[in-house]
Formats: structure tokens, sequence, C-alpha cells
């Protein structure tokens, strides 16, 4: 019995709940442990853990509103999100991302594509 208790408050203390979509997610115990070493600490990745499929579409460029629209998540619960949480999410690793004065950019370029490039140059941290 109390080997139940211990496996249910160690599931609940490697839950996490992605700041965007309000999707919660277990982990395994070493998988969390790893992941508090990545963001330096187990409060840090509490605040900012996004998930995979928001994570994606934030490193692309899209809005938060438009990551939660496409992602179909129900915003009534979900907290905003400040543009310094939003840069600290993109910057957790300490890795700068270094972009050219003005993308390069082909004949057959797409619009989107574009604008995905601006929205990375404003993320730009100096």
């Amino acid at each position: 019995m109390a080997n139940v208790q211990k496996e249910k408050k160690e599931k609940k203390d490697t839950k996490l709940t992605c700041i965007i979509t309000g999707k919660t997610v277990v982990f395994a115990k070493t998988y969390f442990e790893k992941k508090i070493q990545e963001f330096g600490d187990e409060e840090r990745l509490r605040r900012l853990y996004v998930c995979k499929q928001a994570l994606g579409l934030l490193k692309r460029g899209y809005s938060i509103d438009e990551i939660r629209k496409s992602l179909d998540v129900s915003t009534e619960y979900i907290n905003d999100i400040s543009e310094d949480t939003i840069n600290e999410i993109l910057h957790k690793d300490n890795k700068q991302i270094v972009f050219a004065e003005e993308p390069i950019v082909l004949n057959n370029t797409k619009p989107h594509v574009i604008e995905f490039f601006k929205k990375l140059k404003e993320y730009n941290v100096e």
C-alpha cells in the first residue's frame, strides 16, 4: 500500500503543465531530472515548460495566440505569457541565434516564410 502511494506521489512530482496549451504530461523520473538539469532548477522548469508541439510552433515564429488557435486550446484557464517569458523560453539554453541583417530570400520564397524570418529577427537579443 505504501509503495502505491509513493509511486503516485512521484508521478505527481514529475507532472508538468505546458504554459501555452495547458496540456499536462507526467514524465519518468529520470527524464524529469534531465529536464531539471537542462533548465537549471525545478522552479524554472515548471515556470517555462512548453510542450514539444507548441515549442516547435513558437520557434517557427508563431505568436502565442496563433499557437493556441492552431492547436485548438481553450484559453479559459490559461494565463497570458509575457514577452520576457517568451524570450526566456526561446533563449533558455543561453544560445543566441544570430541573424543576418536581412534574411536571404529567393524568388520562390513564400510570404509566410519571409514573415517567419522577420519575426525571428525581432526575437534576436543583443
